[in-house]
Parts: C-alpha cells; sequence; structure tokens
C-alpha cells in the first residue's frame, strides 16, 4: 500500500512541476523572455556551445557510447524543478520559469541537430 502511494506521488510531480512553472509565467509577457539577451546567451552556452565542447574534449578520451551518453545528457533543457527551489527560497522564480522555457525552446531543435553532426564525426 505504501509503495502504490509513493509511486502515485512519484507520477504526479511532473505535471505539478509544469503547472509551478506556468503560474510563474502567468504574468510574463513573450517579448519580456525575448529581450531578456543574458538568459538567451546563457541558453546557447548551455543547449549549444557546452555539449559541443564535451564532444570534442571526451572524444579524447572515452569510448564512443559514453561520449554519445554524456553529450544527450548535457544538452538537455534546464530541469523544471528549479522553479521550485528557487520559489523555496524567496528568490525570483520567473526569471527561472523563463530559463526553463527558453532552454525547453532551443533543445528541441538542438538535441536532434547535435546528433545528427556527432555522427558526421
Amino acid at each position: 500500500m505504501l509503495i502504490l502511494s509513493l509511486k502515485k506521488l512519484g507520477v504526479m510531480t511532473g505535471p505539478l512541476a509544469m503547472i509551478v512553472v506556468g503560474c510563474s509565467l502567468a504574468d510574463q509577457e513573450l517579448k519580456n523572455i525575448a529581450r531578456n539577451y543574458n538568459l538567451i546567451k546563457f541558453a546557447v552556452i548551455k543547449q549549444i556551445l557546452l555539449p559541443v565542447l564535451i564532444f570534442f574534449v571526451l572524444r579524447l578520451f572515452c569510448s564512443d557510447d559514453v561520449v554519445w551518453i554524456i553529450v544527450i545528457l548535457a544538452s538537455m533543457p534546464t530541469a523544471v524543478n528549479l522553479v521550485a527551489f528557487i520559489g523555496e527560497r524567496g528568490e525570483d522564480s520567473a526569471t527561472a520559469a523563463q530559463a526553463v522555457i527558453v532552454s525547453t525552446l532551443i533543445s528541441l531543435p538542438m538535441i536532434p541537430v547535435l546528433l545528427w553532426l556527432m555522427r558526421l564525426f
């Protein structure tokens, strides 16, 4: 009974985290997100430059399978639970929610592109 309850609680965490992000973004305008150049720079570095750098460095030391796994993990978007952690500390959870949205939008096309580019090398 306890295990079943914990499993159901675990299944709820994803949707609840997305509700928290949505609530943090409720009063935000899209143009404010698009004008936040620091946020966009962060997302480009995290989603594009870092995985490419990791790919070329780890290729020298690790097997191809390990490199692929680490690059895929490095190219994942910012975790949704970041918004909840920042909100608990009383910090600006709206900016954290914007970071989650921007990194997710960038990762949608970039993960397949990165995988395609990795196959070329």
